[in-house]
């Protein structure tokens, strides 16, 4: 068989295993998203400087919310006045709902005890550093909040605790907005002056008539559920212990009360070690972030140190700093147990494994920005660290109670310095990756990745999950993108429709779709929407499918298909030219003694090919000898087909310990007419 292929094919890294005669393409991502557009550009109505707005985003249904931790009015309670700038650091919360397609502002929330930062350094209560919301209530934390009350609704005016934190709760009627509850840790320090900084309200989650808040720098030194609260005052800063807690309340009518207090099983304590030559370490802080789906709660501890991985392993190990840990929890009644210990399947220190998650049923999504991996795509080489903080995501699934890890997640163009990761987001078989420190220059959906000029401008990354196997489907950046703007700072999906923050981004021009050029307002933020997150096309495999097919991502490498309709089999056969490179031109011969071959055979339903793959070389498809072949089975191939032109493989051979996956488009359009025609048959 002679074939017309083009051989100039852009330069990429390739995995050769010589011994075993194989040569596998490291792996990509697909880029065939259906048709996203942007729809809302947003900014606060009186943007200020570090005002950070977009810092957190809530999209649910056709309602988002806002946060901007650093919001300066004075105002209080709901619709105040936005133009006041007088209490820097306050926070605040914006709610919009769209309506007959249109997207406008429903409401302005701040705390009922609004405070700012003062002449003494001590900062504002930043209001909005974190949000949750469970269809028409709405939680906020504000970390920095100063008040000694303890428990629901206490004495929000007592302004000596500095940093002790507090949680407010709004809901809506009929689109009115109020407060419901005033939320306050039920250990919160009681000396003056004092150093136990608890931060309540750090984080925050919400599902029903559950919320959980979390109190990243609680001291207690108790683990577990409901045990001892009690921690020793602490005199002197740089004694801290922030071994974190997690405080859950249940709703009943219209009423909160405390159901638990939530320590890791594994607390560990910070604070001025060393003597003479003392230094500062830094607790777990349990509770950094944190998350509610039914029964079941997730907390993310990326301080945490083990050096264990998977699920269940050993959590004293504390050789790995920083790597992080999540903790899920569920309930039974009203009783609350810890169910598992969940850690990266490559744990490195300073990971941050924890950072984002993100839980819905039995299925956990969790970033790791920090992670040094050069893999691209799913589940590529883990253990290569020469990228550092490109960044990671992590999906798990639960099956009755236990838990297990099912893909590793990594950008189609991983960075120094990316944080992929920062920022994850689950809907069904969506995910949604942000990465704030992500550099090109590109624009708007599926642009040039590699232009890599617009430092720390971010980006966000969108995976479908079709016929059980995840893939890139959109690389989204801001319409107006700046180095510095950290868009992917936060996400959210729902249904159709993405929201990105940027809370860095600068700009002066406010409001809804306002002028998105003007950047002379510093770290203003800002917010985009997207619609129109459908599900990548699936297409039926026939016989327009057989072709020879490439991947941009390495050179002289390339496959063909064969499809068998009436027999229901598909054939695959995947060679490179690594021991000598065919004369140049546009001919080669397919099937030489030179050509190295891994070959698959299998059946296929929809769009999707499952193979069964062989070793083999020196075989000549276009005569009667029989194929020569090595080893027999190697592994297994899957291919999904995205269009008539466009294919995700992935591949998986456990001999030579290779996996991963590429996307693969057409060497010749001739044969997408006929693909295209047989799918209306």
């Amino acid at each position: 068989m002679i074939l017309n292929f083009l051989l100039a094919l852009p330069c990429g890294q390739v995995f050769a295993d010589r011994d075993r005669q194989a040569v596998i393409i490291q792996s990509g991502a697909a880029q065939s998203s259906a048709a996203l557009n942007q729809e809302l550009f947003a900014r606060a109505n009186f943007p200020n400087v570090s005002e950070f707005y977009g810092g957190q985003v809530i999209l649910q249904g056709d309602t988002l919310v806002v946060a901007a931790s650093n919001d300066g009015s004075s105002a209080v309670g709901i619709n105040g006045n936005e133009a006041d700038n007088s209490a820097p650091q306050a926070g605040a919360v914006w709610v919009y709902v769209r309506q007959d397609g249109q997207w406008v502002q429903q409401a302005y929330i701040k705390a009922s005890n609004t405070n700012g930062g003062d002449v003494f350094g001590n900062p504002g209560d930043q209001f909005g550093n974190s949000i949750a919301m469970s269809g028409n209530t709405l939680v906020v934390g504000a970390p920095e909040e100063r008040s000694s009350a303890r428990g629901v609704n206490g004495n929000q005016n007592d302004n000596s605790i500095i940093n002790a934190g507090a949680a407010y709760v709004f809901v809506r009627n009929n689109g009115i907005w109020n407060q419901q509850a005033y939320l306050k840790a039920s250990n919160t320090p009681q000396v003056v002056p004092n150093f136990n900084t608890f931060f309540f309200g750090a984080a925050v989650a919400i599902d029903g008539d559950t919320i959980a808040v979390g109190a990243p720098a609680d001291d207690s030194l108790s683990s577990g559920v409901n045990a001892s609260q009690s921690y020793t005052t602490i005199e002197t800063f740089g004694d801290n212990r922030d071994t974190g807690a997690v405080f859950v309340f249940s709703r009943s009518g219209n009423s909160w009360s405390q159901q638990a207090y939530i320590k890791a099983s594994n607390p560990t304590a910070g604070g001025q070690m060393g003597g003479p030559n003392s230094f500062f370490v830094q607790g777990d802080q349990f509770g950094t972030t944190l998350d509610l789906s039914g029964n079941t709660l997730v907390v993310g501890v990326p301080n945490e140190a083990s050096a264990a991985s998977g699920i269940n392993a050993n959590q004293n190990d504390d050789e790995a700093p920083f790597a992080g840990a999540v903790y899920a929890f569920v309930r039974n009644g009203s009783a609350w147990s810890q169910q598992a210990y969940i850690k990266a399947s490559n744990t490195g220190r300073a990971d941050g494994f924890g950072t984002s998650l993100d839980i819905e049923g039995d299925r956990l999504a969790v970033g790791a920005p920090n992670e040094n991996s050069n893999a691209t795509g799913l589940n590529g080489d883990q253990d290569n660290n020469t990228i550092g903080q490109a960044g990671a995501a992590y999906l798990f699934e639960r099956t009755a109670s236990t838990w297990q890890q099912t893909d590793y997640v990594k950008s189609s163009n991983p960075g120094f310095g990316d944080q992929f990761g920062f920022s994850v987001a689950l809907d069904g078989d969506r995910l949604l990756v942000g990465a704030n420190g992500e550099s090109s220059a590109a624009t708007g959906i599926n642009g040039d990745q590699d232009d890599d000029s617009n430092i720390n401008a971010g980006a966000t990354y969108l995976f479908e999950r079709l016929n059980g196997q995840w893939q890139q489907t959109a690389y989204i950046k801001a319409s107006n993108p700046d180095a510095g703007d950290t868009f992917g700072d936060a996400v959210d999906l729902d249904g159709d429709r993405m929201a990105i923050g940027a809370s860095r981004a600068n700009g002066v021009a406010g409001g809804l779709d306002a002028d998105q050029e003007d950047n002379s307002v510093l770290s203003s933020g800002a917010v985009y929407v997207f619609s129109g997150v459908g599900q990548a096309q699936i297409v039926a495999i026939n016989q327009g499918m057989n072709d020879a097919w490439v991947s941009e991502q390495a050179p002289l490498q390339g496959l063909f298909f064969t499809v068998y309709e009436n027999l229901g089999v598909f054939f695959l056969s995947w060679f490179s030219f690594d021991s000598q490179v065919p004369v140049a031109g546009p001919v080669a011969i397919f099937g030489a003694e030179d050509q190295r071959w891994v070959t698959g055979s299998g059946t296929f339903s929809g769009n999707t090919a499952t193979l069964s793959a062989e070793l083999t070389s020196g075989g000549a498809f276009n005569s009667d000898t029989p194929l020569a072949m090595q080893d027999g089975a190697y592994g297994t191939i899957k291919i999904v087909f995205n269009s008539c032109n466009e294919a995700v493989l992935t591949y998986n051979f456990p001999g030579p310990g290779l996996s991963g996956q590429m996307t693969l488009t057409r060497v010749l359009p001739s044969n997408v007419p006929l693909c295209e025609s047989l799918q209306t048959q």
